[in-house]
């Protein structure tokens, strides 16, 4: 039986961020423009554009190979049709995380600098009075930015055995997994939990008990601070603020669009991790 084969997408410039991501992300943080995924597409994108034919031909090349073994794949007996996504209503309950599976590192060698110092930069900055959520995450952002070539080069050393570390720990994983699975026992049709016909519920079943009660509240949006979307547009964040302080249930935390701004730093520009950490999940 032939092995799935994973439809290449983003072409030649796809194969060429895969391999170069880290180093643009670097490239970012040094000059403090942040590592969220705004600003990364931004700078590759005119990065890839200086890039001469020469030099795009590799990835060309690899993009071209990838796509010829996937359309052998297609045109085979083997070929599965890949799974429809689910429409509006029926979409999966999001899946826990796998105690099992290694811990996923985030921010390259700037994030493995801040988690080293998280601890230090939290006790200085509630020295001068600045405490709560992200506290020492500035001041981190100030010292890193304060070391030498060498000095980030050390950490981005740190990184890198790291990364190798994890891939190693990380393909382990899998192949346990795939063990695993292979042993469990298939689920009979019985075990499967029937499902009522829609036809058979009545029509009082089918329908909400009352629309106007149902209906979701207007869209609450916090007005940011002026100096606080100054800092988000630098690090290219502004978009990803006005995201998080656009809803509800974050609002209705009473937090500050400052704290909002800190919480995405902390979470390296990612939303919903942001808007965990404010509601305290």
């Amino acid at each position: 039986m032939t092995d799935a084969v994973k439809r290449p997408a983003g072409g030649a410039y796809m194969q060429w961020l895969n391999q170069t991501r880290n180093q643009i992300q670097e490239i970012c943080v040094k000059e403090g423009k942040g590592m969220g995924a705004p600003v990364i597409a931004k700078h590759a994108s005119g990065m890839w554009k200086e890039l001469s034919d020469a030099d795009k031909a590799p990835f060309v090349k690899m993009y071209e190979a990838q796509k010829a073994a996937y359309d052998a794949y297609k045109a085979s007996d083997s070929f599965e049709p890949p799974a429809k996504k689910a429409k509006t209503g029926d979409k999966p309950l999001k899946k826990e995380r796998d105690a099992d599976a290694p811990k996923r590192l985030v921010g390259g060698a700037y994030g493995m600098f801040q988690n080293a110092n998280r601890a230090e930069f939290t006790k200085e900055a509630a020295a001068k009075g600045e405490t709560g959520f992200g506290a020492g995450t500035k001041l981190g952002g100030e010292r890193w930015k304060a070391l030498t070539e060498a000095q980030q080069g050390e950490w981005q050393a740190k990184y890198q055995e790291a990364k190798a570390q994890y891939d190693v720990d990380f393909k382990a994983y899998q192949q346990r997994k795939e063990i695993a699975d292979s042993l469990a026992p298939a689920k009979s049709p019985a075990e499967s939990p029937a499902k009522t016909p829609a036809k058979s519920l009545s029509k009082s079943a089918q329908k909400p008990p009352s629309a106007k009660r149902d209906r979701p509240s207007p869209k609450a949006e916090l007005v940011i601070e002026k100096g606080v979307l100054e800092e988000a547009q630098k690090l290219g964040y502004d978009g990803l603020l006005r995201n998080l302080a656009g809803r509800s249930d974050v609002t209705g935390t009473g937090a500050s669009s400052q704290k909002m701004l800190d919480a995405l730093k902390e979470s390296g520009g990612l939303v919903n991790q942001a808007k965990q950490a404010l509601l305290g999940a």
